[in-house]
């Protein structure tokens, strides 16, 4: 019902209790929350398995205060930071560094398989069994493909890298997709950045005192580095390759909440979305993301309203119906500040800190268990 949606929406945006994450209303200094430095681990990869150290309610309270769970949220904290006020084309600006090319380059790689495994003439609504054999053909080239983008000295890291990269476009037995395969595709960007292949470096310029404006916005944030590309271009090429492999392949919804969740598959798009809409110079509000028609250069403006429109392509009906979590983010929260507070709480409450979602999250020594 309408009213249990409202209630839903109202305790997603309030009732999530995070201070120590909650920097955006807290008056902490932004760069706090970025990692400073970059660490690159002293043992091989090699010489150590996975790690599944996820295996129980109380072990899921353990990872949320482990090393690798704050630089997780630090991670996702920065590439929020650096998005914010900009377009798509703000954050695609400059040249692209070699680390950023050879990872489009594997993506497009990926996209290309599409055409070896045509989807199979079946009777199922969801999960075309096709899928298997391309995922059977990630499992097979992730090493290569590595081996390919990566210098020789960090090759020792492959197994460790792979570990994410395999599981962040879908399950094959389930023929499925969803948060928790996109948690790993960002794990493995942070996987590459820990080892110093992707260099996110971020620097605080200044003081909001020193440029005449409201002193509680602290710190300018300025890449000098591979953040805003990553964002504007690696996770661009993500989004488009799941949605090609969603549409080919017919994934189901892995773990879906149904109409009470944010969407089916996915939430980064609507947390770094909600950020670049946030100080937009175009005006756009949240209730304008209920537009029952969002122009083709929004959608490639802005992460957030291309997610509304792709729902519009793919479900039918009243958008408060399908989609209730978003109707109401759109219609009772007044400013995009708020709705990435909103978001980030969510977030980390219900993808981070649900056990469904994270039980199968691998370690290792890059990313070292709790």
């Amino acid at each position: 019902s309408r009213d249990k949606s409202l209630i839903i929406c109202f305790a997603v945006f309030d009732q999530y209790s995070l201070p120590h994450y909650d920097f955006i209303d807290s008056g902490m200094p932004l760069d706090a929350h970025v990692p400073s430095a970059l660490h690159v681990p002293t043992v091989s990869s090699e010489d150590h398995p996975a790690w599944k150290c996820i295996n129980s309610v109380q072990d899921l309270e353990k990872w949320k205060t482990s090393e690798t769970y704050n630089k997780y949220t630090s991670f996702i904290s920065m590439l929020c930071f650096v998005s914010r006020g900009k377009t798509v084309a703000d954050l695609q600006s400059g040249e692209a560094s070699g680390a950023i090319k050879g990872i489009v380059d594997i993506l497009n790689i990926l996209d290309s398989w599409i055409a070896d495994f045509p989807p199979l003439q079946q009777p199922m609504r969801f999960g075309n069994k096709a899928f298997r054999s391309w995922r059977e053909k990630l499992q097979e080239s992730a090493e290569s493909l590595h081996r390919s983008m990566l210098p020789i000295e960090l090759h020792k890291y492959i197994p460790s890298l792979v570990l994410y990269f395999k599981e962040a476009y879908g399950n094959a037995t389930r023929i499925d997709y969803g948060t928790g395969h996109e948690v790993n595709f960002f794990a493995w960007l942070l996987a590459l950045t820990e080892i110093g292949f992707l260099k996110p470096a971020i620097v605080a310029r200044g003081t909001s005192h020193e440029r005449g404006s409201d002193e509680s916005d602290s710190h300018i944030l300025e890449d000098v580095g591979d953040a805003q590309q990553i964002v504007g271009v690696v996770f661009l090429k993500y989004l488009q390759l799941m949605r090609s492999l969603q549409k080919a392949y017919l994934l189901e919804p892995a773990g879906s909440h149904g109409v009470w969740g944010l969407d089916d598959y996915c939430f980064l798009p609507f947390l770094l979305g909600a950020w670049q809409l946030r100080d937009n110079v175009d005006g756009i509000s949240p209730k304008d993301s209920l537009a029952p028609k969002i122009s083709d250069q929004a959608r490639q403006n802005f992460f957030y309203l291309d997610a509304i429109a792709f729902i519009h392509e793919v479900k039918k009906g009243p958008f408060f119906e399908h989609s209730p979590i978003l109707n109401d983010i759109g219609s009772t929260v007044p400013t995009w500040e708020k709705v990435c507070s909103g978001l980030k709480r969510m977030y980390y409450a219900e993808v981070l800190g649900k056990y469904p979602v994270i039980q199968h999250f691998p370690f290792c020594d890059v990313l070292p268990p709790p």
